[in-house]
């Protein structure tokens, strides 16, 4: 499955994918396989193209987690509102 948000930062950044493999450490086709979503990333170079990107890992690779982490928070945040 396609990483999105992958491809998403590194556009918006206006990276190419040689450009972002440099600056990660990996090469051009690791880059492409994992916004493919054909390959997986070490937790390092995960770490790294999150730090590249600004934004977290979770976010970045973990959408379905992220989407559940923030939902259940933003359900207490919205429990704690009407008991406060």
């Amino acid at each position: 499955m396609r990483n999105e948000r992958l491809i998403k930062k590194r556009e918006e950044s206006g990276l190419t994918q040689v450009q972002v493999a440099e600056l990660v450490g990996v090469s051009q086709s690791m880059v492409s396989k994992a916004e493919k979503g054909a390959r997986t990333l070490d937790d390092s170079n995960k770490m790294k193209l999150a730090q590249l990107y600004n934004v977290t890992v979770e976010w970045l690779f973990f959408e379905q987690y992220y989407d559940q982490k923030t939902y259940k928070y933003n359900c207490q945040l919205v429990s704690l509102s009407k008991t406060g």
